[in-house]
């Protein structure tokens, strides 16, 4: 009789774990747990998702780490299958982020598109370009035309604001019972978001140059008013994979070798031996370099990331 009991025990036990175990997978890919689940494609957008939803949602970001390229992700079978059953998916559109935009075409929930509710000039052009784009099946980022539209939103206050109240709404509107706690969050983040201009007016950039291997952080760079001196060839060339022709190479060679580049704006993320090349000459140049990511850095949110940006751009043109 012990050795049964102890067997229907260990059978229970058993039972225990593996329910428990279940129970986590369910909660791990947003089922059963009764709360709004909210699919970002980076880091970036899951940070301010989480922002608005507090404990009242579950956020996921697909691209999470700085050793991954948005612009070349490739979606697995599991991430297209948590973007199909959110809630919510906050993308951002443009032609950032094909993989996303593509796989949010079969979601049964709400989609936000970055650029669309941006409200920033040539948004609506770029979504609109985005979605007549989907039924090519190249996810080559080559065809982007940074020379019409940058679609590196979230390095703008403004956008990032729109953004904060457009997830505020649609949370409130699938989750009515929270619709007021979305609203309250996602006013007292916007304001926070206005502080980092009076953050960009101090550093006193205006009129300062730099050169960025991709447009990642131009609009930032913009705002804080600094002229861009990158040649848009260069930069293209980076975001497509590809080498650089020698004339532009030689080009921007010139330009920090001029003696009057105040800032090399470094994107690690895709970096080339080009780039690493061009890094090289700015700093023997004595040009300040300065890096600038595609996601959050470890340990950092959106507020504190774009703090930490904006104080590295003042320690650098100090």
């Amino acid at each position: 009789m012990r050795k049964i009991a102890a067997g229907i025990v260990a059978g229970l036990g058993c039972a225990v774990l593996a329910l428990s175990g279940c129970s986590s997978q369910q909660e791990e890919a947003g089922q059963d747990t009764g709360k709004p689940t909210i699919v970002a494609t980076t880091s970036v957008y899951a940070d301010i998702a989480r922002q608005v939803a507090g404990e009242d949602a579950q956020v996921t970001a697909i691209v999470d780490s700085t050793s991954q390229d948005p612009h070349s992700y490739e979606a697995t079978a599991q991430d297209k299958l948590k973007i199909s059953r959110a809630d919510l998916v906050v993308l951002n559109g443009g032609g950032y982020d094909p993989f996303m935009s593509e796989a949010a075409e079969g979601a049964d929930g709400k989609v936000i598109d970055a650029v669309a509710v941006s409200g920033l000039p040539g948004a609506e052009e770029a979504a609109e370009t985005q979605e007549h784009g989907h039924d090519h099946d190249d996810h080559d980022h080559a065809d982007h035309d940074h020379g019409k539209f940058n679609e590196h939103v979230w390095y703008d206050v403004s956008a990032m604001k729109n953004l904060t109240h457009a997830i505020s709404e649609d949370l409130g509107s699938i989750d009515e019972q929270h619709r007021q706690d979305y609203r309250d969050r996602a006013q007292a983040y916007e304001q926070k978001l206005e502080g980092l201009r009076s953050d960009l007016k101090g550093i006193g950039a205006s009129g300062r140059t730099y050169l960025a291997t991709e447009p990642v952080p131009d609009r930032l760079l913009d705002a804080a008013g600094m002229k861009n001196e990158t040649p848009e060839a260069f930069s293209s060339a980076v975001e497509a994979e590809s080498d650089v022709p020698a004339a532009t190479l030689n080009e921007v060679h010139r330009i920090v070798d001029g003696g009057s580049l105040n800032l090399l704006a470094f994107n690690p993320q895709t970096e080339t031996a080009q780039t690493r090349q061009l890094r090289s000459a700015a700093e023997s140049a004595h040009v300040s370099v300065v890096d600038f990511t595609e996601t959050l850095p470890e340990g950092e949110d959106y507020l504190s990331w774009m703090r930490s940006n904006i104080d590295n751009l003042r320690k650098a043109l100090a």
